[in-house]
């Protein structure tokens, strides 16, 4: 019993580190937890980004407009959350933004990070 759960870990820790084919972003993406593409183009992506854009208008208190979303991954957590980066209008300059958004499991959205480029 005492050589079975050395050789159980070691036998786990070496199929996670052969998950990829090499590429770090494909490891990334086949682990529990980790960040994987989204389409700019989905639902649920689109949403995120128009609450992350009206969370950090009222935080700033202007007005700022979502002209496109540049890229998103997405992150299975208690719901789904979303890194995003974001093309916005502010004060009638175009601008870019890195947000992170967590979509809960009650269908609310919190914006959990916010950074100018």
């Amino acid at each position: 019993m005492k050589l079975a759960l050395p050789l159980i870990a070691g036998l786990l820790l070496s199929s996670v580190s052969c998950a990829g084919n090499g590429d770090s972003n494909s490891v990334n993406s086949r682990v529990p937890g980790g960040w994987s593409s989204a389409s700019v183009d989905d639902a649920r992506v689109k949403i995120a980004a128009r609450n992350a854009v009206a969370a950090q208008a009222s935080i700033d208190g202007t007005g700022l407009t979502l002209a496109s979303i540049e890229d998103a991954q997405q992150q299975v957590v208690a719901g789904m959350s979303y890194k995003l980066r974001l093309s916005v209008v502010k004060d009638d300059r175009r601008q870019f933004a890195n947000a992170t958004v967590w979509a809960k499991l009650n269908g609310t959205y919190e914006l959990t990070a916010w950074s100018w480029e």
